[in-house]
């Protein structure tokens, strides 16, 4: 799945930059190669086994591949999904990679984004510009000049960087050949002690876990809060229909969301190809990743149906008091240290399916009671006067 949704990101970075005017060739094979007198004159998207690049691009490279060796030239973004990634050219431009094994023994000269088990700056690398490294195991031998922005578990200093850094990690360690030309902040549960030859030209600050909360998740709950809540309230069948679909079949609403998934992607890979199916891509690349963003409401409000005992039709306060209180134990329960990725990636899916097979029901019955409107109007409407007797008439 991971994979999947890489090549996504890959394809819509493909789409988008086709959307910008510039034709986009796509080469896909076992095995792609680049010799050192050739050039990709336009963007391209590689998607092979083995990737070897010794020449030059010209413009933007999108790469998914299981092996990637880029021994050329980039003048353009590099993006890069691959098991193993060995960067020895040079790059103009911003360079994104993601791998299991990442090295990088090359010339960027605008920073890098690496993701991976296990990132290397090996000796001999330079990097011109800020880098973001986030990884299980991350080495620097080489050389970063700008500041450096490093989370793993373990980090290992045996270079040079030109500016600040800051790492979070369990264990930290700074090699006597290992220069720091800014200040260092850090954050691990192990006090930090480099060598006594290692070069550091400013602070060196501990800074405790607690402060390094991140306010991103409050953030991401407040503004799904608020664009739940006028889904629910404009939509009510439709929003209805999908907490029906996660009740009664769980499981077929994982189904679909996981198919739909995996071949959304390459329907908007294969539609980007060409001038005419490009405009259709792109609103399909735009439709699909509302309702996977929306799928999270209709699983909320099961949850939260679930929490407050509520089922069926209700009225308008107390559906959106139990979309809100599903909507933070979905929230809590994604915090949660390894298994908040997995409880989000099938939330996520189960409520796309469950829109996705809302939307494609034909000839389904009727809500069993009146929509989220009509209850909200019932609530608020004054009952109703008793029956006036005429005067003169018996009671």
């Amino acid at each position: 799945m991971k994979r999947t949704v890489a090549i996504f990101l890959l394809a819509w970075s493909a789409a988008g930059t086709h959307a910008r005017g510039a034709a986009l060739d796509v080469n896909s094979g076992n095995r792609i190669e680049l010799h050192a007198e050739e050039a990709y004159a336009r963007p391209v998207l590689l998607w092979g086994a083995d990737v070897r690049l010794a020449g030059r691009a010209m413009d933007d490279v999108f790469v998914a591949a299981q092996t990637l060796d880029m021994s050329g030239r980039a003048d353009g973004d590099f993006w890069a999904l691959a098991d193993k990634i060995a960067f020895t050219g040079t790059a103009a431009d911003h360079v994104r990679l993601a791998g299991t094994t990442v090295q990088i023994s090359g010339t960027l000269e605008r920073g890098l984004l690496a993701i991976g088990q296990t990132v290397k700056i090996a000796s001999g690398a330079e990097i011109r510009g800020a880098a973001t490294i986030r990884a299980t195991d991350v080495i620097i031998e080489g050389a970063v000049r700008g500041p450096i922005r490093i989370v793993a578990q373990n980090v290992t200093l045996a270079g040079t960087i030109g500016g600040d850094a800051r790492i979070t990690a369990d264990e930290i360690v700074a090699l006597p050949r290992a220069r720091i030309e800014g200040a260092l902040a850090y954050t691990s549960p192990r006090e930090f002690f480099p060598d006594p030859r290692a070069t550091l030209g400013g602070a060196l600050v501990r800074i405790p876990a607690a402060e390094t909360r991140s306010a991103w998740p409050l953030i991401f709950f407040a503004g799904a809060l608020l664009a739940g809540a006028p889904f629910i309230l404009i939509f009510p069948r439709f929003a209805g229909a999908g907490v029906r679909s996660v009740r009664e079949s769980f499981a077929g609403s994982l189904l679909v969301g996981l198919v739909a998934a995996g071949v959304l992607p390459l329907a908007i890979l294969f539609g980007s190809i060409t001038v005419v199916g490009l405009p259709l891509a792109l609103a399909t690349a735009a439709a699909g990743g509302t309702l996977l963003y929306l799928g999270q409401f209709p699983v909320a409000l099961a949850l939260g149906g679930w929490l407050l005992r509520r089922r069926g039709p209700q009225p308008a306060g107390v559906t959106l008091a139990a979309f809100a209180a599903g909507l933070s134990a979905l929230h809590l329960l994604v915090a949660i240290p390894m298994a908040g990725p997995i409880v989000s990636l099938a939330a996520r899916l189960v409520g796309f399916g469950s829109l996705l097979r809302a939307l494609t029901a034909r000839n389904a019955a009727p809500p069993s009671g009146p929509p989220l409107g009509a209850a909200f109007g019932r609530a608020v409407e004054p009952p109703p006067l008793p029956p006036q007797t005429p005067p003169g008439a018996s009671p």
